[in-house]
């Protein structure tokens, strides 16, 4: 045991000595380091063909690039930046880099990564628009150099004398131009390069009609140019665009000024007097729309709720009084009864509409009187008397400047009805370019119409004023016997609100027949209406889509009602048939799910009620009364919903 320790002592002691007489000149320990942590780099520095780096100078449409002793290089190993950095020793088109690193362990075999003009990840946010600033900030361009071997004094000795750097965008100078002319200089405080995947914002220090910008290359690319000028937005777009990393380009782009528009949506009092298009935007008042656009009115009056009307362009089809009073009223849209007008013939060339944009309208409607006199007031008119404002060549003005509207007939003798009737003179009230006038009803004038707009009351806040209307499945509620607007689904007809806000929709179809004793069995529910349903379970609906929520209110889901439910809803419908069984639907209920919505009426020969009636039997109605039949016969169920 001892000898073997001692050789092996022995042996230690003759490794020691081999190691001791090996000259460090020649062979070096990897994991030997400086003992300064310092290093010491030289590399000859060449740009590739084309390269456009460094010390940016324009000759004639060529940017021209040198080194300048001024100028930084930086080192990082991986994802570590070293600290210190090399310089060019001399000016010009290539250069020696030499400098001082230290912050990170360097070692043969590495593979360093030179990059200028800045350390840290490559970045173009922050651009100025200017090749001094590209210059000192984003004209990025890295090569890749390998460590062959270091010095045990921190020399690094590259496997290559030269590297090579690769630019690692393109420089652009866009020259911004008017397409409106084709000559206009346009100076940008802002410009937005957009290549699809990326967006590069360039704000220069004051407004330029030149701006330089540094975009790393791609190929293929659609481009979009966004300028600020002014207040404005111009834009440019083009496809098939390819920036090379390390050419200059100059592009002039004309730019097409962008339409600026409110949304009906948003409409305020001080929008009053612009042009409201198709497409529910407010363009300026007394212009023209921009290419694209419908013009369809003037803002004429806004509410504080967001209600308000749009006067149209030109005179719907003459009518008399009470033809106008018997249309269809409406209160949704305007915060005011309207009478809306029924069919193209009475729209004469006027187009309908039940919204615009995504703001639902009335369609084209006769006005009170008061509302006519609001628009008047508002589009500044001077004329008229004790009885009101009427309309002059200042209304008019907002009607046919730009926009190309009819003028309100000046002829003196010309009137146009307001839905407004005199109940002292049996007259309604009429207005032409003087004052207003009391006319007879029998007479034939002009009608002047107006879309009302606003937003939709929703289920949430329904009384039992809005008993009638029609509720859809975004939760708001619809003028009675009147289409939902495009894109609604209407879901059925409000028929009952309790003073808690609880409540009953009535279905616009039947669903499938049942048996008294099918229902009885179904799941019971009081959550929704105040009231016991028993809700059909999904294979009974029919064709009847299932709703749990109509927007944000919750529903109970289709469901058959107590007898003392459906005869609140046919009697709140207008039902006049009753007798001392009870008050069951007739033509005034049925008018509400046909007319506008295009529900189908009740006419089955029976349908159950929810509710018992002595043993065998349970209570059902028909278009004649109530009564009961056995609960093991099939009849027809209209369901409802509860909320």
């Amino acid at each position: 045991m001892t000898k073997n320790i001692l050789s092996l002592a022995a042996l230690l002691i003759v490794s020691a000595t081999f190691v001791a007489c090996t000259n460090d000149d020649n062979i070096i320990d990897e994991t030997q380091q400086p003992a300064n942590g310092k290093y010491t780099m030289t590399i000859n520095a060449s740009k590739g063909d084309g390269a456009t780096t460094r010390a940016l100078t324009l000759s004639g449409k060529t940017l021209s690039a040198t080194w300048a002793t001024t100028e930084n290089v930086y080192v990082k190993k991986g994802s570590d930046w070293a600290t210190g950095s090399l310089n060019p020793q001399a000016d010009g088109a290539t250069a020696t880099l030499k400098g001082e690193l230290s912050g990170i362990t360097i070692a043969e075999n590495d593979v360093l990564t030179l990059q200028f003009p800045k350390s840290g990840d490559i970045t173009y946010d922050g651009q100025l628009g200017t090749l001094a600033d590209i210059e000192a900030n984003f004209d990025y361009a890295t090569a890749s150099v390998t460590v062959a071997s270091i010095s045990a004094s921190g020399n690094i000795n590259p496997e290559a004398a030269t590297t090579t750097f690769t630019n690692q965008q393109a420089i652009v100078k866009f020259t911004l131009i008017d397409k409106a002319d084709g000559t206009t200089s346009l100076s940008a405080t802002q410009l937005v390069v957009s290549d699809g995947t990326n967006s590069y914002t360039v704000t220069p220090a004051s407004a330029t009609s030149e701006i330089y910008v540094a975009i790393p290359g791609f190929s293929g690319q659609t481009v979009t140019l966004t300028a600020t000028v002014g207040t404005d937005t111009y834009t440019y777009e083009k496809s098939g665009v390819t920036f090379t990393n390390g050419q200059y380009y100059e592009i002039t782009v004309k730019m097409t000024k962008a339409v600026t528009y409110t949304l009906l949506s948003a409409a305020t009092t001080e929008d009053v007097g612009k042009v409201v298009c198709a497409a529910g935007h407010l363009h300026t008042a007394k212009t023209a729309v921009p290419a694209g656009c419908t013009a369809v009115g003037i803002l004429g009056k806004v509410t504080e709720t967001g209600c308000g009307l749009i006067l149209a362009l030109q005179d719907a089809t003459s009518q008399t009084w009470n033809t106008i009073n018997g249309w269809t009223s409406v209160t949704t849209y305007a915060g005011t009864t309207l009478k809306v007008l029924p069919d193209a013939a009475a729209h004469g060339s006027l187009t309908s509409y039940t919204t615009l944009g995504t703001t639902a309208v009335s369609d084209w409607a006769v006005a009170q009187k008061s509302d006519y006199e609001a628009i008047f007031t508002n589009l500044g008119s001077t004329t008229g008397d004790s009885d009101g404002k009427t309309y002059d060549a200042n209304v008019n003005a907002y009607i046919t400047t730009g926009v190309g509207g009819t003028a309100i007939s000046d002829d003196y003798y010309h009137y146009y009805w307001s839905t407004t009737e005199d109940d002292w003179s049996g007259k309604a009230w009429t207005f032409y370019p003087h004052f207003w006038r009391l006319d007879y009803k029998t007479t034939s004038n002009s009608v002047r119409p107006v879309l009302g707009f606003g937003p939709a009351k929703l289920l949430s806040a329904a009384t039992a004023s809005d008993v009638g209307k029609v509720v859809c499945a975004d939760g708001h509620l619809r003028d009675a016997k009147t289409a939902v607007p495009a894109g609604g689904t209407a879901v059925g007809i409000l028929g009952k609100v309790t003073e808690t806000g609880h409540g009953l929709i009535l279905a616009l179809q039947d669903a499938s027949n049942q048996t008294w004793t099918t229902i009885n069995g179904w799941t019971s529910t009081t959550d929704y209406a105040s009231t016991t349903l028993k809700v059909l379970p999904d294979d009974a609906r029919g064709s009847l889509t299932g709703y749990t929520a109509l927007g944000a209110t919750a529903v109970s889901n289709w469901a058959v009602a107590q007898k003392s439910d459906y005869e609140a809803i046919f009697i709140n419908l207008g039902s006049t048939n009753s007798d001392s069984n009870g008050t069951t639907y007739d033509g005034n209920v049925n008018a509400y799910i046909t007319t506008g919505v295009g529900g189908t009426a009740m006419s089955a020969p029976s349908y159950w009620s929810a509710t018992e009636f002595y043993g065998v039997n349970a209570l059902a109605f028909n278009s004649v009364l109530w009564g009961y039949s056995e609960k093991t016969n099939s009849l027809s169920v209209r369901p409802v919903l509860g909320f």
